[in-house]
C-alpha cells in the first residue's frame, strides 16, 4: 500500500495587485484590507517582498534620483500613501475610495497580526519613538508579537553593520519588517537588503 504524504499543501504567492501608472510609478489600485490580504498571503506562502508607501514626493523624487526609482519599481506593491495621487488616478478611470495612509496601514496590521500571530519587527526610527512604540503597541493590541525592536542610523549601512543587520533580523523570526528610515534611504535598504532577509514581507513606513 503506497504511504500517504504527511506534508503541508503548498500555500501560492498572492496574485499581483493590478497598478495604475502615474509619473512612472506604477501605483496599486488597492486599499487597506487588500493590502492587509496580500501581507497575509505573503507571510502564509512564505513569499518574499517588499511594499513601498508613496507620497507625492516619492513619486517627484523617482524621477531624479535612479536608485530611489529602481528601488520603487522593483517592489511587488507601491501603495498610494498622497491623496492627490488617488486623485490622480481616480481621473484615469478608477475608484479608489482613499489614499493608503503609511501609519494607519501600520496600525491596521497591528490590529489584523495581535489575531492572528503575524510576527513584527519595526527598524528604523528615532529612539524614543521606538521605545515608545514598544511599550505602547502590546498594551493597545494584546497578543501583538514584536520580534525585535531595532534604531537604525538615517544613512546607508557599511557592510559590518548590514550584516549584523542580517542577523539580528533573521534570528528573530520576523514575518514582517517595518522599516522606518524615510525616503529614500527606506526603499533603497529594502531593494539592497531584500534577499539577505528571511522574512517575507518588507514595509517602508518612514
Amino acid at each position: 500500500m503506497a504511504k500517504t504524504s504527511t506534508a503541508p499543501a503548498l500555500v501560492p504567492a498572492p496574485l499581483p495587485v493590478p497598478a495604475q501608472t502615474v509619473l512612472g510609478v506604477p501605483l496599486a489600485l488597492t486599499d487597506y484590507s487588500s493590502t492587509l490580504d496580500w501581507i497575509d498571503g505573503s507571510i502564509a506562502a512564505r513569499h518574499p517582498g517588499y511594499i513601498c508607501v508613496a507620497a507625492v514626493h516619492t513619486v517627484m523624487a523617482t524621477q531624479e534620483d535612479e536608485e530611489l526609482r529602481s528601488a520603487v519599481l522593483a517592489s511587488d506593491l507601491t501603495v498610494p500613501d498622497g491623496q492627490p495621487l488617488v486623485w490622480a488616478m481616480n481621473l484615469l478611470g478608477h475608484s479608489l475610495p482613499s489614499r493608503v495612509y503609511g501609519p494607519d496601514l501600520f496600525m491596521y496590521a497591528c490590529q489584523r497580526a495581535a489575531r492572528t500571530g503575524a510576527r513584527f519587527y519595526l527598524y528604523g526610527g528615532r529612539e524614543t519613538s521606538l521605545e515608545r512604540l514598544r511599550t505602547e503597541l502590546p498594551r493597545r493590541y494584546p497578543g501583538l508579537k514584536l520580534a525585535g525592536v531595532e534604531f537604525a542610523p538615517f544613512r546607508e549601512l557599511s557592510d559590518d553593520e548590514a550584516a549584523e543587520t542580517v542577523a539580528r533580523i533573521n534570528a528573530s523570526s520576523a514575518d514582517v519588517v517595518w522599516v522606518g528610515l524615510g525616503v529614500p534611504l527606506q526603499e533603497k535598504w529594502m531593494a539592497r537588503m531584500r534577499e539577505r532577509l528571511d522574512a517575507p514581507v518588507l514595509v517602508g513606513v518612514g
